[in-house]
């Protein structure tokens, strides 16, 4: 059995030359193994994409790089407004497609709309959806616990489902749709 050791010296990390490796990779990536001249990336205005983005403009330079949002139905429009900062701020042009045609031909919201009435038969396709882990989830993994904060069969969920995204308007939470406690769903009619 292998025995490892660690110290606070092995987490250590000198950011600069993280990020010059990065960017040297991206560089060798895309002339060597991609054979092209930029970068276009998948702008959400979320870390990930922010990070990779800021990323391929210090290795190529904005005039390289075109930023790409892709919106749908249940995105959230601060997504797009923090995203197109970010763009401006970086000086890189972008564009905006709505893949939400592309979602219903594929049938993705269907899908899901199906796999939650399996859970909760009384889901209406004009509720919308939005997931939210409780930090109970989150806490939960870090000391090993498999039955707190999920969603699974089996298990018993606590849901409040509200037709709206109560962190950017509280008021939505005076419109209940359903509401599942202990595994049982009471609907508000």
């Amino acid at each position: 059995m292998a025995t490892y050791s660690s110290s606070t010296t092995s987490l250590a990390v000198d950011p600069e030359a993280a990020v010059e490796r990065i960017v040297e990779a991206l560089r060798l990536h895309l002339a060597v193994d991609f054979k092209r001249k930029g970068y276009v990336v998948g702008l959400s205005g979320g870390v990930d994409s922010s990070v990779s983005v800021a990323l391929a403009v210090r290795a190529l330079g904005p005039s390289k790089v075109f930023g790409l949002f892709m919106p749908e139905h249940e995105s959230d429009p601060e997504s797009l407004r923090l995203g197109t900062l970010l763009a401006e701020q970086l000086g890189i042009e972008t564009a905006t497609e709505d893949i939400a045609p592309i979602l219903e031909g594929a049938g993705c919201y269907r899908r899901r709309n199906e796999a939650i009435r399996r859970v909760v038969p009384e889901f209406r396709d004009d509720w919308g959806c939005k997931l939210a882990l409780p930090n109970a989830k989150l806490q939960a993994d870090l000391i090993n616990v498999t039955d707190r904060g999920q969603l699974a069969e089996g298990l018993l969920a606590d849901i409040i489902a509200v037709p709206g995204d109560p962190l950017l308007d509280i008021s939505v939470t005076q419109n209940v749709s359903f509401v599942m406690k202990g595994g049982k769903v009471y609907v508000n009619k």
